[in-house]
C-alpha cells in the first residue's frame, strides 16, 4: 500500500501542468520559467513586496561581551552617541595600603574590541563617579543612571585600535588618568576599613564610573570596548607608603558580578537624510527606491508579501526553495563598511515579536544572511516559512524584521535598494521561489 501511495504521488507531481500567471492578480506577476522539465519545477521572482524602514526597539546592552563608547555623525543616519556605566570589584580582600599611603596616579585602562567610522577623527572622553546603584537587572540602550558632577578625568583621543600600546601587551588599549585627589579621598583614606573588606561592602561604597565620549572633529567615530578583559581593562591605583614605594592595586570589572551597560542615543534621527526621515515619519513613498538598516536599536526594515497567498489560491503547492534577496546600495562612504551579517525574524502579533523563523533552526549555512561581497547582497533561505505561510488558514501575512547584527555591541549600518528602484529594477528586494503545483 505504501509503495502504491508513493508511486501515485510521484505520478501526480510529474504530470502536473505548469502554473500560469492570472491577469486578475494585479501587479503580482509570475515570470514563469521551467527550472526542471522532469519535475515540472517552476520559478518566479516578481511577487509584490512591501517594505519600509522604521525605528527598532531598544536593545539589551547589559551583560554583553563588548560595550559601545563614542560619538559619530553619519551623513545618512545622523548622530549616534554611546556612553558606558560600569561597576568595579576588588582584586583582593581586606585591603590595607600600609602606613601613610600617597597616590602617585589613578588610571582607567580600556581595551579596544573594534570600531566603526574613521579612527582619524578625535574623541573627547570624560569620566565621572556614579551617584546611583547599578542593580543586577536588564539594562537597555535607552537606560541611564545618575552621576556626580565632578569631572574625574578627561582625554582627547585619536583611536588606535590596531596598534599595541606597549611591547609587553598582546592587546590594544588606551588609558585615562584620573584625579589623584579622588584616589586619595575615595580609596587610600579607607585603607584597612570595612569599605575595602570585601566586594559586597565595596560596591555599596563605590558605585562605579560613568564614561562618556564627544566628537571633537566633525564626524567622530564609535568604539567597541572589551570591559571584561582580565589583564588590561582595570582601574589601577599606583601608590607608595612609608615602607615601600611603587606599588599598585587594581579594581576590576568581573564578568559574573559587575553590572555594566551602554546607553545609546540616536537623537531622534534629527540629522538623518530626508528619505530616511520621511519613512520614519510614516511616508512610504520613498521605499521603492531605498531602505535602511542600523544596529544598536536603530533602524530595521519591515517586509511583507501581501499577495502571495492570493497568487496560489486554490492550488496545492510544494515550495522547493524560497530565497529573500536584499541588495546593498553603494553609498560611496569607505569608512562605513557593509555589515557582515543581517538577521531576519518575524512578528506573529503585537505581543509575539522577533520570533525565530523555521528555516533559521537549520543553521546559518542553510539560512544565510551573510554579506556577499561579489554580488553586494544578502540572501536568506526562507522555504519553510513561505510554505507555512501558504498553508495558514487565515492567510495572515506576518511582518518580517530585517536587522543589522550584532545589535548591541557594534555600530553598523547599511542602505539597501527598495522594492522598485527606477534606475536598476533588477537590484530591487525580491523573493525568488522555486515550486511545483501538485494539485490545480
Amino acid at each position: 500500500m505504501k509503495k502504491k501511495y508513493l508511486s501515485a504521488l510521484c505520478a501526480i507531481v510529474l504530470s502536473a501542468n505548469f502554473f500560469a500567471c492570472k491577469e486578475d492578480i494585479g501587479n503580482v506577476g509570475l515570470n514563469v520559467q521551467p527550472e526542471d522539465e522532469l519535475l515540472n519545477t517552476l520559478f518566479f521572482d516578481t511577487t509584490t513586496i512591501t517594505a519600509y524602514s522604521t525605528e527598532n526597539d531598544s536593545v539589551i546592552t547589559s551583560g554583553t561581551t563588548m560595550n559601545l563608547l563614542g560619538d559619530i555623525h553619519d551623513p545618512v543616519f545622523g548622530r549616534t552617541q554611546a556612553a558606558i556605566y560600569t561597576q568595579f570589584r576588588l582584586s583582593a580582600v581586606q585591603v590595607d595600603f600600609g602606613e601613610n599611603p600617597k597616590a602617585d596616579s589613578l588610571v582607567l585602562n580600556l581595551v579596544y574590541g573594534g570600531y566603526y567610522g574613521d579612527t582619524m577623527q578625535s574623541l573627547r572622553i570624560r569620566v565621572y563617579e556614579l551617584n546611583e546603584d547599578l542593580e543586577p537587572k536588564i539594562y537597555y540602550g535607552s537606560s541611564s543612571a545618575s552621576h556626580k558632577p565632578e569631572l574625574l578625568g578627561e582625554i582627547q583621543l585619536q583611536p588606535t585600535p590596531n596598534t599595541l600600546k606597549d611591547t609587553t601587551s598582546s592587546v590594544a588599549y588606551f588609558s585615562i588618568p584620573l584625579s589623584k585627589d579622588f584616589a586619595r579621598d575615595k580609596f587610600l583614606s579607607k585603607s584597612g576599613k570595612p569599605e575595602l573588606d570585601n566586594d559586597a561592602n565595596f560596591v555599596k561604597y563605590f558605585k562605579g564610573l560613568y564614561i562618556e565620549a564627544e566628537a571633537v572633529s566633525s564626524n567622530g567615530c564609535m568604539l567597541s570596548l572589551n570591559l571584561l578583559h582580565t589583564t588590561r581593562t582595570s582601574l589601577t591605583l599606583y601608590y607608595g607608603n612609608d615602607d615601600q614605594p611603587n606599588q599598585k592595586f587594581s579594581f576590576n570589572i568581573k564578568k559574573d558580578s559587575c553590572v555594566h551597560f551602554s546607553s545609546i542615543n540616536h537623537f531622534n534621527y534629527a540629522g538623518a537624510e530626508a528619505n530616511l526621515l520621511a519613512q520614519l515619519g510614516g511616508d512610504k513613498s520613498t521605499t521603492t527606491e531605498v531602505l535602511y538598516g542600523q544596529s544598536t536599536g536603530g533602524i530595521k526594515t519591515v517586509i511583507q508579501f501581501p499577495h502571495l497567498k492570493e497568487l496560489f489560491a486554490g492550488k496545492q503547492v510544494i515550495i522547493h526553495k524560497a530565497e529573500l534577496v536584499i541588495t546593498r546600495k553603494d553609498d560611496n562612504l569607505p569608512n562605513y563598511t557593509a555589515p557582515a551579517m543581517l538577521s531576519l525574524s518575524y512578528d506573529r502579533s503585537e505581543t509575539e515579536k522577533n520570533l525565530i523563523l523555521f528555516d533559521a533552526n537549520l543553521g546559518s549555512t542553510y539560512f544565510g544572511g551573510t554579506y556577499n561581497e561579489a554580488e553586494k547582497h544578502y540572501a536568506f533561505r526562507i522555504t519553510k516559512y513561505i510554505q507555512a505561510l501558504l498553508e495558514e488558514e487565515k492567510g495572515t501575512d506576518y511582518k518580517l524584521n530585517l536587522m543589522v547584527v550584532p545589535t548591541a555591541i557594534r555600530l553598523s549600518r547599511s542602505i539597501f535598494y527598495g522594492t522598485a528602484p527606477a534606475l536598476d529594477n533588477n537590484k530591487r528586494i525580491k523573493l525568488r521561489i522555486n515550486y511545483t503545483v501538485v494539485n490545480k
